[in-house]
């Protein structure tokens, strides 16, 4: 049936996962710049598509395809997809990317993501797999949104490895939260170093992340999927 061309493969390779036509890359002043972000989130992510190799403008993605890329990151498989979209949901109300948007800007529900989003985004799924409560990756990144930024563009001019070094300890914000116990939440996540620590205490658990092969998942798995959204939109015309 013609309606079969609307589904992009999955990471079967079968046509499960939509991936609508709206999330075709915008052509319309792009896409009245990614539904009016700040300048500011704009120029960063266009540092970081040049340090990428990447010369285009319309490098962006809709929430679909946004999940199809973090279900493919992560290995979750189609019939989940409804569960995770959830997550999905969840992470980006949480502050894992800036909500950036002039207050009822038009065309506010048809969010695009663009590649610092997804970034941020990948790296906090990532995390997660890693069992680190989802409230406490989300305090992390938000916390250290400059420092993180400023770590995609060296890890795309890095050569071979890039890696992201982070303590991990609930102790450290140990009573945060007013309840006389170790957050499992806010304070959980530092870069390493970043924070004091008194000389005779045992060094944090510490997790290392190659920032460079991630950022690369990412960017290639972006380039592919909006090509596949491209030719959904062809082949609907």
């Amino acid at each position: 049936m013609a309606i079969d061309k609307t589904r992009a493969p999955d990471s079967t390779g079968a046509r499960g996962n939509d991936v609508r036509a709206d999330d075709a890359g915008p052509d319309i002043f792009e896409k009245a710049r990614m539904l009016v972000r700040s300048p500011g989130s704009l120029h960063r992510n266009r540092q970081i598509e040049q340090d990428s190799g990447i010369n285009r403008r319309d490098i962006s993605i809709g929430r679909s395809t946004l999940v199809v890329l973090l279900m493919n990151l992560v290995g979750v498989t189609s019939g989940d997809r409804p569960a995770f979209e959830a997550r999905v949901r969840h992470t980006i109300k949480q502050g894992v990317v800036t909500d950036d948007r002039l207050p009822g800007a038009k065309g506010a529900r048809h969010r695009r993501f663009i590649l610092i989003d997804v970034l941020q985004l990948a790296l906090a799924f990532q995390l997660q797999r890693a069992l680190i409560d989802p409230a406490a990756v989300a305090a992390f990144i938000a916390d250290n949104r400059d420092d993180l930024e400023r770590k995609w563009i060296e890890a795309n001019h890095a050569l071979h490895q890039c890696w992201l070094e982070i303590e991990v300890d609930a102790y450290a914000a140990f009573g945060g939260e007013g309840k006389g116990r170790p957050s499992g939440r806010v304070g959980a996540l530092a870069i390493a170093g970043s924070r004091a620590r008194r000389a005779i205490a045992e060094p944090p658990l510490v997790l290392r992340v190659d920032m460079l092969a991630l950022c690369d998942r990412v960017r290639s798995s972006m380039i592919v999927l909006e090509k596949a959204a491209r030719s959904v939109k062809e082949d609907l015309r």
